[in-house]
């Protein structure tokens, strides 16, 4: 099990990786220890069926072609497996190895990318925040996590280094190469450790507004991979656009590991235009990929020349089961759109009964109250009680405290303390204009609105361009335009929604 501190791995005693022992025909690899300070020639080999071994297949059988375009570089297949390798060569020689949590806020995608193979290649486990959100999404993360080391952008030369809860800095230096900064930590309070098979984190808010963690495992981002080429045929002639940041966990899903399974091309640009509409248009079939608020910034099909329209993918399945739909924008060249269910960070308050990614070396116990009739779906923690006293824990059937369970992203119905069936996540998390927000918090501001006796709010896709995604429903002796008016004064002008009477 992952103990999440800063020790060299050859003194760690950890038991082999487990995070693919349930896939077909693959074993768990008795792996030797890093030696920590040697060259990346004495790094382990990719994890069998992790990301990294996917770059290798792809380079071995279909050569090494440029395949990432970006504002600041371009890169190869090859050269992008050279600066993963020599990222986790970097990460190893400062302590950080099979097992630790390495939480990664920086700008530059094409950084994001590579941290997250060097990661994978060392079996640790990524925490992926928003730069953009300050320094608020490390705080959360650290209050929650035992991170062993920080890669993040630099602050500026007036700004203090940042501090961050329950760690000390035991060291902090610029990367080779680069500008971004990197920090050891050395926990000084008792955290959870994460199971073996959790690849990636993320910090999230849950319900009772306590912080929860959203764990992801290899499995689960390979058979996404394999259900994308499978339903809108992902291949080397194709081209991903993403249309929203990287380090949200469902563009990481739908986007970077479809990507890289399928050798395809992917453009990375914050304000898709021409430009990078005629970058796509240079291969059979340019993809969209990102969530439906963000299909209103889509170029148009006649902006990247004559050739078939973009396709766009969103989200993440839950069932299986596509929305394939086409929608008029009023050009000549319509968009596709591929709508996938997602069940994953990327709430929306829908709830489908599906496949999910089961820890299997983990044990879990119930959570908070959902709305959909179960409770949250929580993993137990492991605590290394030898080095740290562990926390008081929360009697099961409770909301757990801050730092108590980690959150898997989903419900379940329990009967005789056995999940009864596994539900989507219904905590209500929203994605609008790349800030992420919550139905909660929206409801409640209604709720705050003189002569508002119910508010219920929903997401939904828009219609047209500049249409709210947020509705909200509202009954009692009020009109709607004066409860528009007090949401525009408290909420951020993305989250305002149109508001409607229950009558309506």
């Amino acid at each position: 099990m992952k103990d999440g501190w800063p020790r060299p791995a050859a003194t760690t005693g950890r038991a082999p990786s487990r995070r693919l022992a349930c896939l077909p025909g693959r074993r768990s690899p008795c792996r030797a220890p890093l030696a920590i300070g040697c060259g990346s020639d004495n790094l382990r080999r990719p994890v069998p069926g992790g990301l990294v071994q996917l770059l290798d297949d792809a380079v071995r059988e279909r050569g090494g072609h440029r395949c990432l375009y970006a504002l600041e570089t371009t890169l190869s297949r090859r050269g992008l497996r050279i600066r993963a390798r020599r990222r986790a060569d970097e990460l190893a020689r400062v302590g950080v190895g099979a097992g630790h949590v390495v939480l990664v806020a920086l700008g530059n995608a094409t950084e994001t990318i590579v941290t997250l193979l060097a990661c994978d290649r060392l079996d640790a486990t990524i925490v992926l925040a928003d730069p953009a959100l300050g320094t608020s999404p490390l705080d959360d993360a650290c209050r929650v996590l035992p991170v062993t080391a920080v890669l993040r952008r630099p602050a500026g030369t007036d700004t203090a280094p940042p501090t961050y809860p329950g760690h000390q800095v035991r060291s902090r230096r610029r990367i080779a190469g680069g500008i971004a900064i990197l920090e050891i930590l050395e926990p000084t309070e008792a955290r959870p450790s994460l199971p073996a098979s959790a690849t990636l984190a993320l910090p999230t808010a849950a319900p009772d507004g306590s912080m929860r963690i959203v764990l992801r495992s290899v499995r689960s981002a390979v058979e996404t991979a394999g259900m994308l080429a499978r339903y809108v045929g992902l291949d080397a002639d194709a081209a991903l656009v993403p249309l929203g940041s990287l380090t949200r966990p469902s563009m990481l899903e739908c986007v970077v590991v479809p990507w890289i399974a399928a050798s395809a091309t992917l453009v990375l640009d914050d304000a898709p235009d021409e430009r990078t509409a005629a970058v796509a248009a240079g291969v059979t079939r340019p993809w969209w990929a990102g969530p439906p608020d963000r299909l209103a910034n889509v170029p148009v099909a006649s902006q990247a020349g004559p050739g078939p329209a973009g396709r766009m993918v969103v989200g993440v399945a839950g069932d299986g089961s596509p929305d394939t739909t086409t929608i008029d924008r009023g050009d000549d060249a319509p968009v596709h759109v591929v709508y996938l269910e997602e069940i994953g960070p990327f709430g929306i308050r829908r709830n489908h009964d599906g496949p999910y990614d089961r820890l299997d070396d983990a044990s879990w116990t119930r959570g908070a109250a959902m709305d959909v009739g179960g409770h949250e779906w929580l993993v137990a923690p492991v605590h290394r009680s030898d080095l740290l006293p562990s926390p008081e824990l929360d009697d099961p059937g409770t909301p757990a405290g801050v730092g108590d369970h980690l959150h898997t992203g989903f419900a379940a119905r329990f009967e005789a303390d056995a999940p009864s069936a596994i539900l989507g996540r219904d905590d209500g998390l929203v994605w609008v204009d790349g800030m992420r927000g919550s139905l909660e918090a929206i409801e409640a501001a209604t709720l705050a609105v003189p002569g508002v006796t119910s508010a219920q709010a929903t997401w939904r896709r828009p219609a047209t361009a500049g249409d709210p995604p947020i509705v909200v429903e509202v009954a009692g002796p009020v009109a709607p335009e004066d409860v528009h008016d007090r949401l525009v004064a408290t909420l951020p002008p993305a989250f305002v929604p149109a508001v409607r009477t229950t009558a309506e």
